[in-house]
Formats: structure tokens, C-alpha cells, sequence
């Protein structure tokens, strides 16, 4: 497919573009205004630290700061936020496709699958799902887009990109969706700061400093180093037809050939009025439209992934994580920062005596806390003869009961409120059996399971925007790779023009597979398909999780390697596990691995007896058909004893053939060069290497064991002649 640039917009002024982009902007910020000034402080406060103070208010710091107390932060949210935010990246979803008729296939959705796996793997898409997952949990929103970029530098096709939005107030998306994955999104705008090179060198002649502010009401779209530019997509619904073809099927009038729908109206087909919605996009400099395109999708290419979403008395607000623990963190900080201030204002720690017990001996008290002495000496007699008491230290500056107490509480305050205790923490707690450690762990998960809920509602949606794209991108016949869901890889080669939709080249699971070479042939335009998203560890954990349990098992009983070694060896994750795993499983016997058709060499045993069997009954087949005409032939030129001999041949035939169907062979041989009237050769070659390989088929075991040779049915054993041997 062509770039999109090359497909310009008509019959639409800048200005019009403009008021309309304006108009909506205008209406974004009605309705988010507050919704996002609230996300921008949660988001603050989420990072608050000793530096930046984002969780003290800004009066009361300015009041402590002049009174020169201390305003200390001890950011518990962060640990909080970060448990939901690391569980996800854990617990990753991921795209599923399946197929739902039309022509659609197993395998065609498993290529699709793959298809979208690969392009998440190639844009790297885990990054822009983990920004977007930070974003959501500590302020309550996140986004990434779907974009088309060109293959390389000197191709013209296309790639589909996963990109990461690293500012989640750069984006308005329509505020009137009612689908929560934004679905039915009308138009959306994205604001990106360009480099001011780059971006002269993309527009030359366009002077930057030469554009008014921008959309957005901000002086600061033109700065010394960067240029601001607005992507603007807006769904547009243009008049169209619909006509019904002689062969059933719907065609618009817009997708029809030049010439085609004059011929439909001529013909009196079936057609209905209707509308052809296409997607608009403007790239906005300033008040200026640089470029116009069309995007080829059939869904605005911005993904949101929602925290909380509420509407109250008609007022929008967006939160995430952070926000039920604010008030409680702000408690903890008053806390930890009285407590510090009430020690600190103690007295130190000095020596207390009598006078007369330091005299002279002052320089010994005066650097006791800085020297390391061998003996502290004091006076132990005044002039009198009085004894004097040792000096001793007084008491050590004590912490207030109370503010003990008040970081307990407002510790224990923050799990309550995010429901993530010290068990789901991974703290020790005073839970003493794993059940019991399991089920805080699970009340903590469900606390949060919301965000990662939304969070597969938005990959869901992403999956559906790749799957309405692909065919659109891909729209001309080139070689592609797709990533397994096991990380392994297979080439397959794209055909818009395919009768089917999938069409296996090479089996993956056969011994001379070449993961370089076409895997298959698969028509992205052949089917309908639908999308779901997976909730749960990856691939990769669920291979360890398998290779500890395969573990456990073959410790608590060694004899279960001589059966299922290998499968505890495949789902070993370090380098050679493969290679051992496939010598390991030629040490099983083929009995035990009868479940996937046995050992390699037995499987190609059985492939090669059902050849021989269909090969021997074609023969038969055809022998029978060459008596059948020959009967006819005698008969009408009467002659008896030519059909006679041909009856006693049949006859004899039946006789050999139910003590042995191999007996059939020599017979079947000779008739077929004596109907064929020509040498039969070749024929007899053939049979030469097919008794070949009966004979080791027999060699494997007893001969009823395959159900008899050549895979017939058993026979009974032939009667004994008197005095033939036994």
C-alpha cells in the first residue's frame, strides 16, 4: 500500500478544518478541564519526594519553611501504585483472534494472531502498554496510538507501528463516546513538540515563527528549539450507494470501477441509499494546515487505558490509584515530620555529676563522644574525704507515644483505603499458613483488578484496530514473519489474491522444517474474525512454572523420567534443552508415546504401509476392472473357453487371496503385463521395493498386530494338508 500522504483530501477549506478543530478543542476542555487539572496533581503527588515537596500544599510548606521546621515526605503511594503497576507487567494480556466464519479458519486466525504479535514485538509495544498502565494507575488515564510507517528508506509498503505516548495530557479524544475501550470515537487530537530542525526540514518554506498560537489557547507553540504541531483525525460520513450483485454480494458505489455503476444502474439491480464513512487527518502547525491525509482504518488509532471514570451531577472526573490515599499519606508525612521535630528539640544526651567529680578531668568528658578511650577517670573523694558519685549520662531524647501510634495508623490508614495489605505486599504479616498468605493476597488483587481489567479492554481494542487494518496494509503480496506465542518465529507470505484464507506450505512439527523458508500462504481479506484478550502470566512464565512442577514430580518419583523426561526437558528454559529433550524422548518406548502416533521412525513405518496398501489395492482395482471388460469381450464373441480360463483365474485368485493377500501380487503382475500387452517393468520395480518394506513391517511385530499384511484385515490361518509340515 502507498503511503497515506500520497492520497490528498478535496472539497474541504482550512478554514472550515479549523473552526471545526477549534470547536472541539474548545468543547475537550469544557468538559476535562477539571477532570485533568485533578489527574496532574494525583500524578504529583504519586512522585512527591524530598525534593520536590509535591505532597506537602504549598502554604503549608511556605509556613514551615519560614518557621524552619521540617516538612519531611516518606512516599508510601509509590510502593502502592508500583505493585499494580509491576503485577501488570507481569500478568501482560495479549491479543487472541478467532475466526467466525466467512471462510475463516484455525489457522488463519492462528496467522493473524501472529501477525499482531510480531507488530507488537517489532514496535515495541510492551513499552507503550507499560507507560500508558503507570499513567492510568497513578493518575487515571494512560494512551498509546497505532500508526503506519514506511518498511524502510526505499520501500514503498508499509508497517504497522505500536507507539507509546509519553504525555497523557497531550491528547483530547471525543468526550460523547459511550464505548469504554473509545471505540466509537468520533475524532481525536494529538499534540506533539517537533525539534525546530526537523520539523523546517519536513515543511520547507514554512516559516515557524510566522504562526499564530495555537489551538489550544498557549503562546509557547513556537519556542527556539521545538515547534508544536496538532494531528487531527475526524470521522467523516460522505453520500453513498449500495447495490446488491447478481451474485449476492454488497458493493458500494464508491469502491466500484469506473463505468461499473452506470452498468448496475442499467441492469436494474438492487441499491439502497447510504454512507461511506472515511477518516480525516490534518497535521496542524500553529493555525496552519501542513499536510491532509487519509487514514485507511476504520477506527480513530488512539487507545486509552482508563483508571476510574465517573460522572457526578453532569461533572467529568478521572482518578486513579492514588487518589483514595492521599489524605492518609498526608497524615503519615505530619507524623513522621512532628516526631523527628520533637526529638531533635530534646536535649543531647550530656554527662551529669557533681562538680567536683570532673575537676581536672574535663578533658576527658569534653572528647568521650568523639575518642575512643581505654578509661573514663572521675574524682571519687572531695577535699574532705567525702565520696562523690560517678557521673552517668542522662536519659536519651524519647519519641512521643502519640506520634508512634500516628504512623501506625496512618500506615495501616493507606492499605486500608487501597486494599493491599502486607501479605499482598510481600511484607510479613501475622498470616502463618499459605492459604492463608494466598487469600490476603487475593483480596489485595481484587482491589486493584480493575486496572487490569481496563487495561486488556484497551489491548482488546487494539487487537480490533490491527485486525481492520492489516488487510488494508497489507494489500499487496509480500513475505512477512510472525511471532508464535512460544517466541518462535515462521515466515509466511501475504496474498490478497488467495483462494483460501490459510494454506500450509511446511509442518512445523516435521524433521526437515526450515524456519527460513514459507510456512504458509495466508489472504487477510478471506473471513471474518473476532478479538479477545488473555489475562494472565506469559508464555514464558507459564514454560517455568511448567518445568518446576515437572521437577517436583520427577523428584518425588524418579521413575516418571523414563515416561516424561522430555516433556520436564522441553519446557527447560537454558541452551541445548531442546537438543535434550528430543534424545531423551527416543529413550521412551513407542507404547507410551502412541498418543502423538509413536517414534519417528515408527510413524514413517505406518506412512509408509498405508502407501503400499492404497498402492496394492489401485492395482487390484484396475485388475478387476481389466477382467470385468474382458468378460464382456467373451462374451459376445461366445468364446467359452477363453471366459472359462478367466473364471478359473478369478477363482484362483479368491483362493490365493484369502490365504494370504500378498498372494495376490505375482498374479496381479502377470495379468497386468498380459492385459496391458506390454512390459510391466516398471511395475514390477515397484512391487520389488513394496515387498521390501512388508517384510520389515512384518519383521516389527506379529502380523495381526497392524491388522494384518499390507493393513487387510487378519485372515484365518490356511487349513493343514495331511502330512504337510506344521
Amino acid at each position: 500500500m502507498s503511503h497515506a500522504d500520497d492520497t490528498p483530501l478535496d472539497g474541504t477549506s482550512d478554514d472550515d478544518v479549523l473552526a471545526d478543530l477549534f470547536l472541539r478543542a474548545k468543547q475537550c476542555q469544557e468538559r476535562e478541564g477539571t477532570a485533568r487539572q485533578n489527574m496532574r496533581e494525583d500524578l504529583q503527588f504519586a512522585e512527591g519526594d524530598s525534593r520536590n515537596n509535591a505532597q506537602w500544599p504549598d502554604a503549608t510548606l511556605a509556613t514551615r519553611d519560614q518557621e524552619r521546621r521540617p516538612a519531611l515526605t516518606n512516599n508510601l503511594v509509590r510502593q502502592h501504585n508500583l505493585h499494580v503497576i509491576n503485577e501488570s507487567r507481569q500478568n501482560k494480556p495479549g491479543i487472541e483472534v478467532r475466526a467466525t466464519g466467512d471462510g475463516s479458519t484455525y489457522e488463519s486466525a492462528k496467522v493473524f494472531e501472529g501477525l499482531c504479535r510480531y507488530i507488537e514485538y517489532s514496535s515495541n509495544a510492551q513499552a507503550a502498554y507499560d507507560t500508558a498502565t503507570y499513567y492510568q494507575v497513578c493518575a487515571g488515564r494512560g494512551w498509546w496510538r497505532v500508526l503506519t510507517e514506511y518498511a524502510d528508506d526505499k520501500s514503498f509498503d508499509l508497517d504497522i507501528k505500536i507507539r507509546r505516548v509519553p504525555d497523557p495530557f497531550s491528547i483530547y479524544l471525543d468526550p460523547d463516546i459511550q464505548n469504554y475501550d473509545g471505540s466509537d470515537a468520533r475524532f481525536g487530537i494529538v499534540f506533539t513538540d517537533t525539534d525546530r530542525r526537523v520539523f523546517e526540514a519536513k515543511n520547507p518554506g514554512l516559516d515557524p515563527v510566522g504562526l499564530s498560537s495555537g489551538l489550544d489557547g498557549s503562546d509557547v507553540w513556537v519556542t527556539k528549539d521545538h515547534v508544536r504541531e496538532a494531528e487531527y483525525y475526524r470521522k467523516v460520513d460522505k453520500p453513498d450507494f449500495l447495490t446488491e450483485m447478481p451474485d449476492g454480494k454488497v458493493v458500494r458505489d464508491s469502491d466500484m470501477p469506473a463505468g461499473h455503476v452506470a452498468a448496475a444502474k442499467a441492469a436494474k439491480l438492487r441499491r439502497r441509499k447510504s454512507t461511506k464513512t472515511v477518516i480525516e487527518v490534518y497535521k496542524i502547525a500553529g493555525r496552519q494546515i501542513v499536510s491532509r491525509t487519509i487514514w485507511p482504518g476504520s477506527y480513530i488509532p488512539i487507545v486509552r487505558c482508563m483508571g476510574e471514570e465517573t460522572f457526578i451531577e453532569g461533572k467529568l472526573d478521572i482518578k486513579g490509584h492514588t487518589r483514595a490515599m492521599i489524605s492518609a499519606q498526608q497524615m503519615h508525612n505530619y507524623f513522621y515530620s512532628a516526631a523527628v521535630e520533637h526529638v531533635a528539640l530534646q536535649g543531647k544526651t550530656p554527662w551529669v555529676g557533681a562538680a567536683a567529680a570532673f575537676e581536672g578531668l574535663e578533658t576527658y568528658y569534653e572528647t568521650a563522644n568523639t575518642t575512643n578511650l581505654a578509661f573514663l577517670p572521675h574524682n571519687a573523694f572531695d577535699d574532705q574525704g567525702r565520696p562523690i558519685a560517678r557521673p552517668e549520662r542522662a536519659q536519651p531524647p524519647v519519641m512521643a507515644q502519640a506520634f508512634i501510634q500516628g504512623l501506625t495508623i496512618s500506615s495501616t490508614l493507606i492499605m486500608d483505603v487501597s486494599g493491599q495489605h502486607q501479605a499482598n505486599l510481600g511484607e510479613p504479616s501475622n498470616e502463618k499458613s499459605g492459604v492463608a498468605i494466598q487469600q490476603r493476597q487475593r483480596q489485595g488483587d481484587n482491589a486493584t483488578a480493575h486496572y487490569i481489567d481496563h487495561q486488556a479492554q484497551a489491548i482488546r481494542f487494539t487487537g480490533r484496530i490491527l485486525i481492520d487494518l492489516i488487510p488494508k496494509v497489507y494489500d499487496t503480496k509480500r513475505v512477512v514473519e510472525i511471532l508464535n506465542q512460544d517466541g518462535s518465529r515462521q515466515m509466511v507470505e501475504i496474498d490478497p489474491d488467495a483462494d483460501a484464507a490459510h494454506q500450509k506450505m511446511q509442518n512445523p512439527e516435521a524433521p526437515d522444517y526450515d524456519p527460513q523458508a514459507i510456512a504458509s500462504v495466508f489472504n487477510p481479506n478471506v473471513g471474518k474474525y473476532s478479538v479477545v484478550a488473555d489475562i494472565g502470566p506469559s508464555f514464558a512464565t507459564k514454560r517455568q512454572d511448567a518445568f518446576n512442577a515437572f521437577s517436583q514430580i520427577m523428584q518425588s518419583n524418579p521413575e516418571a523420567m523414563k515416561v516424561g523426561g522430555d516433556l520436564m526437558w522441553k519446557n527447560a528454559d537454558f541452551p541445548g534443552a531442546d537438543d535434550l529433550a528430543a534424545r531423551w524422548r527416543r529413550t521412551i518406548p513407542p507404547n507410551l508415546l502412541s498418543d502423538d502416533g509413536g517414534s519417528p521412525e515408527v510413524q514413517k513405518l505406518q506412512q509408509q504401509l498405508q502407501m503400499l496398501s492404497q498402492h496394492g489395492n489401485a492395482i487390484a482395482g484396475q485388475a478387476d476392472q481389466e477382467i470385468a471388460a474382458l468378460k464382456a469381450q467373451l462374451a459376445d464373441h461366445a468364446t467359452k473357453e477363453e471366459l472359462d480360463r478367466y473364471r478359473a483365474e478369478t477363482d484362483r485368485m479368491k483362493v490365493a487371496g484369502g490365504i494370504d493377500p500378498a498372494a495376490l501380487r505375482p498374479i496381479i503382475r502377470e495379468m497386468v503385463s498380459q492385459l496391458l500387452q506390454q512390459p510391466a517393468l516398471p511395475v514390477i520395480q515397484a512391487h520389488a521395493a513394496e515387498d521390501t518394506l512388508h517384510a520389515q513391517a512384518l519383521a516389527a511385530g506379529p502380523p495381526g498386530a497392524m491388522g494384518g499384511p499390507m493393513g487387510m484385515p487378519d485372515a484365518p490361518p490356511p487349513p493343514q494338508q495331511e502330512g504337510a509340515p506344521q
